[in-house]
């Protein structure tokens, strides 16, 4: 367990989504002109999304600094399994990198579960936090429903 703002927090999901952003460029990439590119890109505009609603949260000061700094206990064993995204191998097959992006984005649904089991948050914080899950429930689908039509092809 260790002691977090909920700042720190906060700081820490935008990191997520960054990370995530970042790996759908370079998936993105690699994946060209395809049907898998334009999904990539969408996905990667999205995640660039989720960072805007965090960080509206610091920036527009919806939360006031004694909400911010409040501390919780929080068991931190997680976050440095799903900020070390896998890298795309260079032989990859467009099917290893649907897989890498669903188990990335299962990750970052279970983080956005765990943080919403926290008491600590602003009305804000929680609504903007259980956006965020409901938006990676739709890329976890979107990832699993192109996994499964590359699989009946």
């Amino acid at each position: 367990m260790e002691e977090l703002t909920v700042e720190e927090i906060i700081k820490y999901a935008m990191r997520i989504e960054r990370e995530s952003y970042g790996f759908y460029r370079r998936a993105s990439k690699f994946l060209g002109g395809s049907e898998l590119g334009s999904l990539t890109d969408d996905l990667a505009k999205e995640e660039v999304e989720h960072v805007n609603q965090l960080k509206s949260l610091l920036d527009e000061e919806i939360i006031t600094a004694e909400d911010l700094n409040y501390t919780v206990d929080i068991d931190t064993s997680m976050f440095t399994q799903i900020i070390s995204t896998q890298e795309i191998p260079p032989l990859a097959t467009s099917s290893d990198i649907l897989h890498i992006a669903l188990g990335r984005e299962k990750d970052t649904l279970s983080t956005y579960d765990m943080l919403l089991t926290l008491t600590a948050f602003n009305e804000d914080v929680i609504a903007t936090l259980q956006t965020l899950k409901q938006m990676e429930e739709v890329h976890v689908k979107r990832i699993s429903e192109r996994i499964k039509k590359m699989k009946s092809a």
